[in-house]
């Protein structure tokens, strides 16, 4: 099987996951802006696909764009994005995870996660973000506060395990989607 999905998305997959590391892609200031306003929006989320998820407020928007961070990314793996990016912030505690799945190619193709806080249960915790690369292996992404994951959203399978009791993640999610013809 593992065979199959690799030959399937070999010639698709443009983006390895890449990850940033910590503060490269937003300051610490942003980052701790961007958590205090997931720790105040959290009553709001909404359960989908095992974890809480909440579009996010305006604010966050503001400090994605104040960050260039679209822009940069853009540049440095040569593509071009739609100026309609999408934010999301995800909330992960005990039990909450999300199976492997692939984000819809149509709405958002590329995906930033962000780790905005990050509480383990023990340092041996490896609830990590999962990644089922073109090449048939699997990569995890145990991310820091302040780092980031960029990658091929829509053709790199991924996803996380169930967090244990005494754990908890926020992340925030921004989707970017090439221009449509």
């Amino acid at each position: 099987m593992a065979d199959f999905i690799a030959g399937q998305l070999k010639d698709r997959v443009r983006i390895r996951p890449t990850v940033y590391s910590q503060f490269a892609l937003f300051s610490e200031q942003q980052v701790a802006d961007l958590l205090q306003m997931a720790i105040g929006s959290h009553g709001d989320s909404r359960d989908y696909m095992g974890r809480q998820v909440l579009r996010a407020p305006d604010a966050v928007k503001s400090i994605v764009a104040e960050s260039d961070v679209i822009n940069r990314l853009a540049a440095e793996h040569g593509l071009v994005f739609r100026p309609d990016n999408e934010a999301l912030l995800l909330y992960y505690q005990k039990s909450n995870w999300v199976p492997l799945h692939l984000d819809d190619q149509l709405e958002y193709e590329f995906n930033l996660l962000t780790m905005l806080r990050r509480v383990k249960a023990s340092e041996a915790s490896r609830t990590a973000t999962y990644f089922w690369g073109a090449d048939g292996e699997f990569m995890a992404t145990d991310l820091r506060v302040g780092e980031s994951v960029f990658f091929h959203a829509s053709y790199t399978p991924h996803g996380r395990p169930p967090l244990p009791e005494g754990e908890e993640v926020v992340l925030l999610a921004v989707g970017m989607g090439r221009p449509r013809e």
